[in-house]
């Protein structure tokens, strides 16, 4: 961080030691952070915009609907409904964790003299610089339905622009909690300590057998890939997998059940579930392709095929997405015949199998030509799922 080289290093602590300097700081990178998210979107950005451009517009637009249909539901449902859509506005700010706080920054700031009343001021102001454009686009969600006031908005507009106020709070909360997990991990109870083993791997031939099969090469990729995810740094990688995987069974139980009014939920929902399910795909197969040209100079010294390895890679990125689908299509069976269509949900879940095959197929996770099928798959599963409905 070029913040961080002072030439007056001394200095620079005791200023941070005043709490108006450590909230300049704070903001500072973050603001940095943020630039360095928008200088990375600007290669995909003019691709996302000329393919997903009327989408995103009626995304936004329909941001406020399922706190507004909320107001009509009972008070259980209408709490589930209320904490999922504030659940999922926090993920992409969770996400963002590590690059408002980096690993160097947070070495660098856990010795100086801050009390906590300052650190908590920090994070929750740094939230609101993340979470800004959450709410302009609640806002312009809400003044359209304003604006238009369809009759069945007319006895609840009230508590639903209460319920978006509560619903925007409550995530603001939870982004800046997420900061303070950040800043002060909290270390889980481990049922047992593993073994350490270290050394060549001469003596592991007894797990992979002396002859090199396919399962063998899944089974050294899972150890080797897929499972440093969770682990140290890589565990801010597992937790947003785990997050995204929870977060698209959560959309697929919604989608999957009957409401009064089915128009507007189910192709919000079915918007929902494809951004997720893309995403997390497209996301994990990057994680693990960057595990893979980490330990590629150990990978080849190893009696495996380098191709094997990375056809199990692309097959363990696609894995969670194959279980979200298949539950999608079992409550699909179990529904009601007339309700749905299962030629559209055979249809969703076949495409959705060929998507994620193609976009686990590049080799660089960071291409302008990937961004653009990422973008389309997006587009071409929301247009297909929202006519699965009847």
């Amino acid at each position: 961080m070029i913040l961080l080289q002072s030439t007056n290093a001394e200095n620079f602590e005791e200023g941070l030691a005043d709490n108006s300097c450590y909230l300049i700081f704070r903001c500072q990178i973050a603001n940095y952070a943020l630039a360095e998210l928008v200088r990375l979107l600007k290669t995909s950005g003019p691709y996302i915009l000329g393919v997903l451009g009327s989408a995103l517009m009626a995304l936004v637009a329909l941001l406020c609907i399922p706190l507004l249909y909320a107001c009509t539901l009972n008070f259980s449902s209408a709490i589930l409904l209320i904490a999922t859509q504030t659940i999922v506005m926090a993920i992409p700010a969770w996400l963002l964790n590590k690059w408002l706080l980096p690993t160097d920054v947070l070495t660098f700031l856990r010795p100086l003299p801050v009390n906590r009343a300052t650190h908590a001021r920090a994070d929750a102001f740094v939230a609101w610089l993340v979470l800004r454009p959450l709410g302009l686009a609640y806002l312009f969600s809400m003044g359209i339905w304003l604006w238009q006031f369809p009759k069945w908005m007319q006895g609840i507009w009230l508590e639903g622009i209460l319920v978006t106020i509560i619903s925007f709070a409550i995530t603001w909360l939870l982004v800046t909690l997420g900061l303070q997990w950040r800043r002060n991990p909290v270390q889980l109870p481990r049922l047992g300590k593993r073994k350490q083993v270290v050394g060549d791997f001469s003596q592991r031939g007894r797990l992979f057998g002396r002859t090199v099969s396919a399962s063998s090469t899944l089974l050294l990729c899972y150890y080797i890939l897929w499972l440093p995810l969770w682990r140290k740094d890589g565990g801010v990688v597992g937790r947003r997998q785990t997050l995204l995987l929870a977060g698209a069974l959560v959309s697929i139980y919604f989608w999957m059940k009957p409401f009064a009014e089915t128009n507007n939920v189910h192709v919000w929902l079915a918007v929902v579930s494809s951004v997720l399910i893309i995403t997390m795909t497209a996301l994990g197969n990057a994680a693990i392709l960057k595990n893979l040209a980490l330990f590629s100079p150990v990978l080849t010294s190893l009696p495996f095929s380098m191709e094997q390895l990375k056809l199990s890679a692309k097959l363990l990125a696609i894995v969670p997405a194959c279980i979200v689908l298949a539950i999608l299509g079992m409550a699909a069976l179990h529904l009601t015949a007339g309700q749905i269509s299962l030629k559209i949900a055979s249809i969703y879940i076949a495409l959705t199998v060929i998507l994620l095959i193609v976009i686990s197929g590049f080799t660089q996770p960071n291409t302008t030509s990937r961004a653009a099928v990422v973008a389309f798959s997006i587009v071409m599963l929301s247009a297909i799922g929202s006519e699965l409905w009847l």
